[in-house]
């Protein structure tokens, strides 16, 4: 498969076109774009300190579930979410679903995730916790 082919294959987010939901309201962030855009994000996890990566685990209203990732920061200058709604309670909906199914073009398989957190492993000291966490989730994907 080519690269091409290969990223075609990862963006799922014509599964939740048009859709547009009100999330929880105890939810903020990646996280709460994700479900606006019309996902259920069955786990998140962030890692890292004041920025790094964050992972998390969704299903699609089809009932298929991948892996989607990203990277946050602790300003506006280094946070795609900060940058894009500075930090207001009351994000536009259709802003905030059409932000968060920007992450749903590049789903993740475990297989695929755990490559890509593998691939810092010599560096980075969160990369073996990225593994363990989606080794975790694996383990336990039958419980949710």
């Amino acid at each position: 498969m080519t690269t091409k082919e290969e990223i075609a294959n990862r963006d799922k987010s014509h599964l939740v076109e048009g859709l547009s939901r009100l999330p929880r309201p105890d939810l903020y962030g990646y996280r709460k774009a994700l479900e606006c855009a019309g996902v259920d994000v069955l786990e998140y996890e962030e890692f890292g300190s004041y920025q790094g990566d964050w992972l998390a685990r969704v299903r699609f209203p089809s009932g298929d579930s991948y892996y989607v990732s990203g990277s946050y920061g602790s300003c506006t200058g280094c946070d795609a979410f900060e940058a894009e709604f500075g930090y207001i309670d009351n994000e536009p909906q259709d802003q905030l679903s059409a932000f968060g199914r920007c992450y749903l073009t590049n789903c993740m398989t475990y297989d695929e995730a755990r490559a890509e957190a593998s691939k810092n492993l010599s560096w980075d000291r969160e990369a073996q916790h990225m593994v363990d966490w989606l080794d975790a989730q694996e383990q336990n994907k039958d419980r949710t």
